[in-house]
């Protein structure tokens, strides 16, 4: 037979498996380069729908805005704003920490200086007198954009404040009573009104730290001298109304999220993404890792759920807004899922908000609790006054010196009296109970948040070993002052001729 034409090819086999191969390893390859563009794609510009927050949303009313905006329209506490900047109120942070805290020796320096504010305590007088009270309104709020905000009445009345309480405590070391108990009760209610005032968390913040103020004073100045029964009963009546009400924070966090949203086009910050990513490989693509609809819905669920658990009670919304901080902190704890998340820049922000708006709300259950406790002082006074002794239970105190014991807010039980040490106690923002221990009074960092009863022997002995450790720190600085101006090298002597 004929030799066959077409010999068998052993490689052709071969051949056709490797192309088949390659074939498949391409169709794999365009598979997944489908999937990672599909992917780049949602996560550069896939976003969920604006999320329904109507019940979120702010009324003019309850902005306590006048019906025609005009320039006629009265406002007492822009009236402040403007009088002390047209005042130049010196800030008090200009002085030396001494002299701010009113250490011994400082006394003659931080006089002169109130001597120069006399304009700026007489627009504060002005504005606690005015019969206009329901009218006070952060002048920002509502009446222009966020976005111009500038913070300026914020940063006014935080001085004013500090000014009111340099004041005081001078007024305190000259033995003026009668003029630094009303400097304490001014503060106080300029405090409260403000907390009452439409604003953000932040204004609600320096308006509680205002009342502080005042309020952390009254031992010092009620301890100077005895005070009649009478004259504390009528400053526990003044104090009895000046708590703040929950509807109040709500409204707060509506406020906080109107201007969220408002604020939104102006959050892409490129330090932002790098801060949360860790790298600067996604920095060209910050604009599209915001997504408005994303960070709504995350907040507004966050705000809903935080508002809703509020009118069962100060401690529960402390208790939610921890978890849900804790949770969202969880979440995004991951390098991985902060790689991989669509709304990176919106996450931070959250970040940044759940953390923050769960220490004001602490904040703000810690001055509650502080407020109740200083009632308590002035009834628990009043009690030992009329019995020579202080009572073994707070329940003894009602009706006559109160009409219902103060509740811890962090526990909703009453607040504990501990007789043989003469403690009062809340647990405060850790929610555990130390049996009253603590290590500075009216201190949040704990363990408990407690104060001796003002007028006890340990009371007494604190305020003497505060008074002692002034002195001491005032003589080390000027140790330290003397040292270091003689350790400085004396200037050249002139030459002199023969």
């Amino acid at each position: 037979m004929p030799p066959d034409s077409s010999p068998f090819d052993p490689d052709l086999d071969k051949r056709q498996i490797q192309k088949q191969t390659r074939r498949a390893l391409l169709l794999i390859l365009g598979f997944i380069l489908a999937l990672m563009i599909t992917f780049i794609g949602l996560l550069l510009f896939y976003d969920v729908p604006m999320p329904d927050d109507s019940s979120l949303s702010v009324t003019t009313q309850e902005l306590q805005l006048p019906a025609v905006t005009s320039q006629a329209a009265k406002n007492p506490l822009a009236d402040l704003v403007n009088a002390l900047k047209a005042a130049k109120m010196e800030r008090v942070e200009e002085l030396p920490s001494r002299a701010r805290t009113l250490e011994p020796g400082t006394e003659a320096e931080v006089r002169t200086f109130l001597a120069t504010q006399g304009q700026a305590f007489a627009a504060f007088d002005t504005l606690l007198h005015s019969p206009q009270a329901g009218q006070w309104r952060w002048p920002e709020l509502g009446t222009e954009p966020a976005t111009r905000w500038t913070g300026e009445s914020i940063s006014s009345i935080q001085n004013i404040a500090n000014l009111i309480r340099l004041r005081y405590r001078l007024e305190l070391a000259d033995g003026e009573w009668e003029k630094c108990l009303y400097s304490l009760t001014s503060l106080i209610q300029f405090g409260s009104a403000l907390q009452r005032r439409p604003g953000t968390l932040i204004h609600l913040l320096v308006a509680g730290n205002a009342q502080r103020m005042g309020e952390s004073g009254l031992e010092a100045a009620l301890t100077l001298q005895t005070v009649p029964a009478d004259r504390l009963a009528v400053l526990q009546q003044l104090l009895t109304g000046l708590e703040q009400d929950r509807t109040n924070y709500e409204l707060s966090l509506r406020i906080e999220y109107a201007i969220f949203k408002e604020m939104i086009p102006l959050m892409v910050d490129a330090a932002d993404l790098q801060a949360y990513h860790g790298t600067k490989l996604l920095e060209p693509f910050a604009p599209l890792l915001l997504k408005p609809g994303m960070s709504c819905t995350v907040r507004a669920q966050h705000d809903q759920a935080t508002i809703a658990t509020l009118h069962q009670g100060w401690k529960e919304g402390l208790l939610l807004q921890t978890t849900l901080a804790n949770e969202f902190e969880a979440k995004t704890q991951s390098q991985i899922r902060r790689l991989l998340s669509a709304n990176p820049v919106g996450d931070y922000h959250h970040l940044q908000y759940t953390g923050s708006a769960k220490s004001i709300l602490g904040r703000q259950l810690t001055d509650i609790a502080l407020h109740r406790q200083t009632v308590l002082q002035l009834a628990l006074r009043r009690y030992e006054l009329d019995h020579g002794q202080v009572p073994d239970q707070l329940t003894i105190l009602v009706p006559q010196y109160l009409p219902e014991v103060p509740l811890d807010p962090f526990t909703d039980l009453p607040m504990t009296w501990l007789p043989a040490t003469q403690v009062l106690y809340s647990i405060g923002e850790d929610f555990t109970d130390n049996g009253g221990t603590f290590t500075k009074p009216a201190s949040r960092r704990g363990p408990d948040l407690a104060m001796h009863y003002w007028w006890s022997d340990a009371a007494a002995k604190w305020r003497e070993e505060q008074r002692l450790e002034s002195q001491r720190n005032s003589a080390g600085r000027k140790s330290t002052k003397k040292k270091s101006a003689s350790s400085k090298p004396a200037p050249p002597q002139a030459a002199t001729g023969p």
